[in-house]
């Protein structure tokens, strides 16, 4: 999935969120997480980087999945 558009899929899921969880703090804390890996990913053969972008935007919402697993 294109960045875009996971970025259009889970922004309003964090709409409820308080002040620090909401997506434009949450943002800025997955670009820095996206970096860190960005500059890992070369020690690590076979990183899924399409799959740890999904990972990271998902990992805010947690409670979320959990409740809505089926």
């Amino acid at each position: 999935m294109r960045e875009k558009n996971l970025v259009n899929l889970v922004k309003p899921l964090y709409a409820k969120k308080d002040k620090m969880h909401n997506f434009s703090y949450i943002f800025s804390h997955i670009l820095r997480i996206k970096k860190n890996l960005l500059m890992l990913r070369t020690s690590f053969e076979g990183l899924n980087m399409q799959r740890l972008n999904f990972i990271l935007y998902f990992h805010g919402l947690k409670k979320l999945v959990d409740e809505n697993k089926q």
